[in-house]
């Protein structure tokens, strides 16, 4: 019964949808409301709503009510993680997907960056490069995330968040064993990116890319995971 009350409320969503009823942001009707329209119990309900809550798909607010929402890393991170600890997905295997989903966006935002955009990475790279040791990875996949994010690409973003979150202590390890020349090499591969987008320069761009994620790659290889 719970199964089938989850399988209705997903359906009832995807109508409300599909219908222009109900759009990322809105309110969804409230238990007693659903429980009434889909013939279910209140508490299958509720199951059936959290399920979907700690999918993405829909964001609780305490003392408000359920939310449609258009953001599902937190289901794609979840599924990293479990993939990883089963060893079927490996620190090198999210390295080379990031790079990957990096170097697409990159392609897709040169031709028209603005000025503003670029600024914007440039003050997040001051804020890498003046940071605490503590604060370095969290700033660093920020950086990346941020160039993810001007694509526009919604999958692209959700993907590259939930990768950057179950890459973390990957990159925390990383850093605290780069020598002074590699963290200086990775450092530069920022900047270089930064000048190749304010130059709209597509080439240059992607050996700075491909540069930092050598020097990521290399680091995952020689720690043996």
């Amino acid at each position: 019964m719970e199964n089938k009350a989850y399988l209705n409320v997903v359906q009832y969503i995807k109508n409300e949808i599909q219908q222009d009823r109900l759009r990322v942001g809105n309110k969804l009707p409230t238990e007693r409301e659903m429980s009434a329209q889909l013939g279910f119990s209140r508490n299958s309900i509720r199951e059936a709503l959290r399920t979907l809550s700690s999918l993405g798909i829909i964001e609780s607010r305490q003392g408000s009510g359920n939310y449609l929402s258009g953001d599902v890393s937190g289901f794609f991170t979840e599924s990293f993680e479990m993939m990883s600890l089963v060893n079927q997905v490996k620190p090198l295997d999210i390295s080379q997907m990031r790079r990957a989903l990096e170097l697409q966006a990159f392609t897709q935002i040169t031709p028209h960056i603005s000025p503003e955009h670029v600024d914007q990475l440039k003050e997040t790279l001051q804020l890498l490069e003046e940071s605490k040791e503590e604060e370095k990875s969290r700033i660093d996949l920020h950086f990346h995330l941020q160039l993810i994010e001007l694509s526009g690409n919604t999958l692209m973003t959700c993907t590259s968040r939930a990768l950057s979150n179950s890459f973390q202590s990957n990159v925390e390890n990383s850093l605290r064993t780069l020598s002074d020349d590699k963290r200086k090499q990775t450092m530069q591969a920022h900047h270089d990116i930064i000048s190749a987008l304010a130059g709209h320069d597509l080439r240059s761009g992607i050996d700075a890319i491909n540069a930092h994620y050598d020097i990521v790659d290399s680091l995952i290889r020689e720690s043996g995971l």
